[in-house]
């Protein structure tokens, strides 16, 4: 018996050639989040370019507040009634931003995370899927190649993905017993 969550190899016409794609393995995952992780900006990198300009913000937004709580203390006083204060409850975003930087850097960055996820989205990120699955049958395929097979299959690409990944009811039915290899 066959489960029906298993992909299975797909044969399609494109640029005047059949093409293979593999069945959509753990493998294909791994390798794809590998090339992910290479490419993702460093989350902790992004913040550092740009930490500077944020304090220097920080800073101009916190002198503000302080100037605005002095008038708010003297206008207080003349009216008898407790001040209002902000500049002590500001919380620089540079610290927040940095906070968010460094739990994200700390992420496994896998097949399943928005960050990977994302670039399947991207012409980049779906023509090195491509290339991913058609290189087992096709060891010669390039990146131009896969690139260019993706854009000649066009919409139909997407129910190609879903039947090498078995998320499709013709990849459950037509669906072959895995082998090792």
């Amino acid at each position: 018996m066959n489960a029906d969550h298993v992909g299975r190899e797909v044969t399609e016409q494109a640029l005047g050639q059949a093409w293979t794609f593999a069945r959509w393995e753990r493998s294909v995952h791994q390798e794809f989040s590998t090339w992910a992780q290479s490419i993702l900006p460093d989350p902790l990198d992004v913040v550092s370019r740009n930490l500077d300009k944020i304090a220097l913000k920080d800073a101009a937004i916190l002198r503000q507040l302080q100037i605005d709580d002095l008038a708010e203390t003297k206008k207080a006083a003349e009216e008898k009634r407790p001040a209002i204060l902000m500049a002590r409850q500001y919380k620089p975003f540079a610290d927040h931003i940095s906070e968010l930087a460094l739990q994200r850097a700390g992420l496994y960055l896998g097949f399943g995370s928005p960050e990977v996820t994302s670039l399947i989205n991207t012409a980049e990120g779906s023509s090195y899927l491509v290339f991913l699955l058609l290189k087992r049958h096709h060891p010669d395929v390039t990146l131009d190649k896969a690139f260019a097979v993706m854009v000649a299959l066009g919409p139909r690409l997407k129910q190609i993905l879903e039947q090498v990944q078995g998320k499709s009811e013709e990849a459950a039915e037509k669906n072959e017993p895995a082998q090792a290899g």
